[in-house]
């Protein structure tokens, strides 16, 4: 009704936004030729009450003022392309009009108030003047003023780094009578009602705002740590799902089995986070394209390529078993694919269908295949022209793709379509075109979910800068309508709208984002039709999380798991145990090897193409280079010590000065690493001693051939004389 004429709903046309930029150079001409500047003339004869807009009433007074003789409503017409029937300093300059904001926005920053900013910029001395002079001229001799010289010095050393310091004093000074007081400062503390307004709905947002960031990151930190786990562990995400998350072949994980999967495999994290970031969608159910949307692909194809040649994977298992040995090894299973042209690597199909954990595959292991229906999309090519195609259908049927999102795609608003949705869309549309095929084009990145963004860009760049600017300014898009509201009815006009924007500093496209806003045309926007922004993620969003879930995620890690993997499947535990205590190779070690695990015997030859008896896909199985015992070696040191015999001290052949990781483990109970030193001992002649001449055998040395060594004291003078 009346209130959607409060706006141009169809929007302006090429024509008149010409003709507004032509009215706006020659209306900016004649200002500049009365007053200087667009920004005089606007704070002298236009923005009396300091609203930061006029009326057509007001514009005609200050042309008028200005001495022009056409007719004042020609070119506000031409102006008012939004024909909201208001203009702003921005469609006249929008250079001075960007100018003057910052400038506002500066001095409340800077400024407590309008006699704090005279203070600090420096006041000039009260000039003594008659009364009757004072009564005849209106002035007050105690009001504090400003010249030009205090101005520009001021502003320069308080840090205003804008420049055109000259400029803005003349426009300031609008009575042209060398200085500028209280009078001409009275936009200052509505700009400063208005800094308070937004600073108290920022204050009020941060807390809820800080919560939902935390909730975004630690979404993503609990999927990023369940993966990596699933990942460690089986080696795939689809044999994890098959061997761990559901068993039983089904497809599709509810919540309650998801808590108890990751019961069983034994991941500590926070289940209900995870649930959070794996349902997407918010579909209420976990299926493996959320999970792995490639591997979820490999099987889908796999079964497509069964149907087709086979019928039932019983006759294709048959088929692929030419011994009939009831089950395939893996050189048959990858002989029989390559036979069908099978694009998917076949050896890491192998290994995911395998559910039992053995080395072989049974038929068992391909039954969940016939009951399985996979997605449209999984076994379709990403198709340009049909994705193409149907954001022309958006177009004919919506004025805007803002509008058409919220309208046809996302109905509940939360900037996130999955397959299900997209395909209702396309039905209620009469979309003929290939669906699976657009899906594929427009989900390039396999999310399982596709936003405004790969819908249309722009649009989303728009929704996406409006959002950063209202978390900036207010704290988010909800506290951003509570400062527009001004009139607390929960409806806000277009000209409130774009009144706000224009005074808060908002650059962007006001009346497009407007009118897709205003889904219902109403002429007004209520706050359900905006805080569902609040809850929108953007690219820019994804990229600094990640980033901060990686750092996150990395600081908790050990240096051991930040290093990697080995080549092979590593296992490690966090507390105490065989892959904590770390033993040495025992490859040319000392004595103290035989008190030592055993790991194998091992014996030197020529290293053949294939070893016998290794897996092909030995990644998946753990290895002797899985354990490092080098640690538990200090424990069994004590029990086969080594002693040196002779001159010099002999070194055993042993690896040494490992140092303990810092935890529980025999690391941190027994002494240092290097191998313990026992007592030296060495074998000298002892020294002749004297002993008493009755012991003497007669034409012996002195000392010689006795059993024991005589004590000196029985030899010498006193018990010399026989």
């Amino acid at each position: 009704g009346a209130a959607a004429s409060a706006y141009n709903v169809a929007g302006p046309t090429d024509v008149d936004i010409e003709a507004a930029h032509a009215t706006a150079n020659e209306l900016r001409a004649f200002l500049e030729s009365r007053e200087g500047t667009s920004l005089r003339a606007w704070l002298r004869h236009f923005d009396l009450n300091n609203d930061q807009r006029i009326s057509l009433i007001e514009f005609s007074r200050g042309m008028r003022a200005m001495g022009f003789k056409g007719d004042p409503s020609d070119p506000f017409a031409k102006l008012d392309l939004d024909g909201s029937g208001e203009l702003s300093l921005e469609e006249i300059d929008d250079v001075q009009s960007v100018l003057w904001h910052r400038f506002r926005l500066w001095c409340v920053r800077v400024f407590q108030n309008m006699q704090d900013m005279l203070k600090q910029l420096g006041v000039l001395p009260v000039q003594k003047r008659s009364v009757i002079a004072q009564w005849n001229s209106g002035e007050d001799p105690t009001e504090e003023r400003v010249d030009q010289t205090h101005f520009v010095e001021g502003i320069q050393r308080l840090g205003w780094a804008e420049g055109s310091e000259e400029m803005l004093f003349v426009s300031l000074d609008v009575e042209g009578q060398g200085w500028f007081g209280p009078k001409q400062l009275k936009w200052f503390e509505i700009e400063k009602k208005r800094h308070k307004r937004k600073t108290a709905a920022k204050h009020k947002a941060a807390m809820e705002s800080t919560r939902r960031t935390q909730d975004r990151k630690v979404y993503r930190v609990a999927l990023v740590d369940f993966k990596r786990y699933l990942k460690k562990r089986y080696g795939h995400f689809v044999r994890a799902w098959r061997q761990a998350l559901s068993p039983d072949g089904n497809m599709v994980l509810q919540r309650g089995d998801l808590f108890k999967a990751c019961t069983a495999i034994g991941w500590e994290g926070d289940v209900r986070l995870l649930c959070r970031a794996l349902d997407r969608d918010d579909s209420g159910y976990i299926s493996i394209e959320e999970l792995d949307p490639s591997g979820a692909g490999m099987l889908a194809h796999f079964r497509f390529c069964i149907e087709q040649h086979f019928g039932t994977t019983a006759a294709a298992f048959r088929a692929f078993d030419r011994q009939n040995m009831r089950k395939l090894r893996l050189s048959d299973f990858v002989a029989a694919l390559k036979a069908l042209n099978f694009p998917w690597p076949a050896k890491t199909l192998f290994h995911c269908l395998i559910a039992s954990g053995s080395k072989h595959l049974a038929e068992e292991d391909l039954r969940f295949l016939d009951a399985w229906r996979p997605r449209q999309f999984l076994l379709a090519s990403p198709n340009e022209d049909a994705a193409e195609a149907f954001r022309n259908e958006l177009r004919n049927r919506y004025s805007s793709m803002l509008k058409a999102w919220r309208v046809a795609v996302d109905g509940d608003g939360s900037n996130r379509c999955n397959f299900d949705e997209f395909e209702a869309c396309c039905k209620k549309m009469g979309f003929r075109g290939d669906t699976a095929g657009a899906w594929r084009a427009l989900d390039a990145d396999l999310s399982g979910y596709i936003t405004l963004q790969e819908i249309d860009t722009v649009a989303s760049d728009a929704i996406a800068y409006f959002k950063r600017w209202c978390d900036q300014e207010f704290g988010g898009v909800k506290y951003a309508y509570g400062v527009f509201d001004v009139t607390g009815d929960n409806s806000v006009s277009y000209k409130e709208f774009r009144r706000s924007c224009r005074v808060y500093g908002f650059d962007g496209p006001v009346i497009s984002l407007f009118r897709a806003l205003d889904v219902e045309q109403s002429g007004s926007l209520s706050l359900s039709e905006v805080d569902f922004i609040d809850s929108w993620e953007f690219p820019d969003d994804h990229v600094e999380d990640a980033a901060e879930s990686a750092s996150a995620i990395s600081a908790e890690l050990t240096p051991r798991q930040q290093a990697g993997p080995p080549a092979v499947t590593d296992y490690v535990s966090d507390g105490p145990g065989p892959a904590a205590y770390a033993l040495p190779g025992s490859m040319g070690a000392g004595p103290l090897a035989p008190g030592m695990r055993f790991r194998g015997a091992f014996s030197f030859r020529l290293r053949p193409t294939q070893l016998p008896g290794v897996s092909a896909d030995a990644a998946f199985l753990p290895s002797p280079v899985s354990y490092d015992d080098r640690v538990a070696r200090s424990a069994l040191s004590p029990s086969k010590p080594s002693w040196g015999f002779g001159s010099a001290r002999r070194e055993a052949c042993q690896t040494g000065g490992h140092e303990c990781e810092v935890g529980p483990g025999p690391g941190m109970y027994s002494p240092s690493l290097t191998r313990r030193k026992g007592p030296a001992a060495t074998c000298t002649p002892r020294r002749k001693l004297r002993v008493h001449p009755l012991f003497r055998e007669a034409g012996a040395p002195e000392g010689a051939g006795l059993p024991f060594a005589a004590s000196p004291r029985w030899g010498g003078v006193r018990g010399g004389g026989m």
